[in-house]
């Protein structure tokens, strides 16, 4: 199940960067067949680590703090952006 959950993350990503590839398109800039997938696999293996800290930190962390440092992380990145 965890795969599924990484797997999912680096679909989301993929698909972000989709609106990037397009606009490289429309400004006619190719990038080459290794550099994009080394791009996909580094987005892989962050989703991947992210995740992983995120299990790991929800079994310290007790109750239910780890919900609570979650939305406190999504709401700075919220103001800051």
């Amino acid at each position: 199940m965890n795969w599924l959950i990484i797997l999912a993350f680096a679909v989301s990503s993929s698909i972000d960067n989709l609106g990037v590839g397009i606009s490289y398109g429309i400004r006619k800039i190719q990038i080459r067949m290794g550099p994009n997938i080394l791009i996909a696999v580094i987005c892989f293996l962050m989703s991947m680590a992210g995740i992983s800290f995120g299990l790991w930190l929800s079994n310290i962390l007790p109750g239910m703090l780890p919900m609570i440092f979650g939305a406190f992380l999504l709401f700075l990145l919220l103001v800051f952006e």
